[in-house]
């Protein structure tokens, strides 16, 4: 992918990072001189962490993961309102 979609996915991983208490971690990595890379974690407790997406992806699969990230959380958000009933599975904190 080219560094102006890097960018941009950069860009998406901030915006949804400001509006969910869940962070996701972005990396870009240089792979040839206009060739770029994206790898995108979440780290669900301090020492443990899952790729959410990783460096053999294209742009728009990334994109598309991005969305469906968002749709996801904004399903947990409003069942959280309706039933307040999410809980981490490891504690009894509440989602979020």
């Amino acid at each position: 992918m080219t560094l102006e979609q890097a960018n941009k996915i950069r860009d998406r991983v901030d915006e949804l990072n400001k509006l969910y208490p869940i962070k996701l971690c972005y990396q870009m990595i240089c792979t040839s001189l206009d060739n770029f890379a994206v790898t995108i974690t979440y780290n669900y407790t301090e020492n443990e962490w899952m790729e959410f997406y990783g460096i053999n992806h294209i742009y728009a699969q990334v994109m598309d993961k991005l969305s469906g990230f968002q749709f996801a959380i904004e399903a947990m958000k409003a069942h959280q309102e309706e039933y307040s009933d999410l809980k981490f599975s490891h504690s009894d904190l509440p989602l979020g």
